[in-house]
């Protein structure tokens, strides 16, 4: 894949999502796809981070029903408290970290509130991400479903990116196992802060794409 050229970008929303995917951002104006039909076992609704065990995904419950609703009308279920499960599985394997009793306030308030929509908890959270990245918190969003965008769009809602050169940063309990790649962006900036900017750009071209 040639270097993505500064221009518009299509992606699905992610909750947390990825490192790789953040560094995409820096690539062009991104637009998230705001029409689409939610996909199960995807990172519109799971992030991956480090635990004292290696990686573990965890995943926002829905309601059901959710398979064929748009993105936007997907419900998040609470009929088990996993704001509360998701905030100790952060603090147990995170608070250790250089930087996570700098941000995670403001980043838990997003789940804390309990939204009713996956679509919203996702634009909250990814807002939080650019501010703490100093990036710029204008996202934009798809005003229809369009299949083909042709030349003008660098469409990565239905590619899956792989980076041809990870890079490491010190993590969380790396005394037991070999480096995670590719984890939430949490997990960059829990353990690197103000650094994470600079990691990203080390990424920025280094995406390939498969079908």
């Amino acid at each position: 894949m040639k270097e993505p050229k500064a221009k518009t970008i299509i992606t699905h929303t992610q909750f947390l999502g990825s490192i790789e995917y953040y560094a995409l951002h820096l690539n062009g104006t991104t637009v998230w796809e705001a029409h689409e039909n939610y996909q199960k076992r995807s990172s519109r609704n799971q992030c991956k981070i480090k635990t004292n065990v290696g990686t573990s995904t965890f995943s926002i419950p829905l309601q059901k029903g959710k398979t064929k609703s748009q993105i936007q009308q997907v419900k998040i279920s609470y009929e088990e408290n996993w704001p509360r499960e998701f905030t100790n599985m952060l603090w147990t394997n995170y608070a250790g970290s250089p930087y996570y009793q700098y941000y995670i306030d403001r980043l838990q308030e997003c789940w804390i509130k309990r939204p009713k929509m996956l679509w919203e908890l996702n634009i909250s959270l990814h807002k939080k991400i650019l501010k703490i990245l100093e990036l710029d918190e204008n996202q934009a969003f798809t005003k229809e479903w369009i299949k083909d965008y042709g030349q003008d769009v660098n469409d990565f809602r239905q590619k899956k990116l792989t980076i041809r050169e990870s890079y490491w940063y010190p993590q969380v309990f790396e005394e037991r196992g070999e480096f995670a790649k590719n984890l939430s962006i949490i997990d960059l900036i829990f353990c690197c802060g103000p650094e994470s900017l600079n990691y990203l750009r080390k990424l920025q071209f280094q995406f390939t794409e498969e079908h």
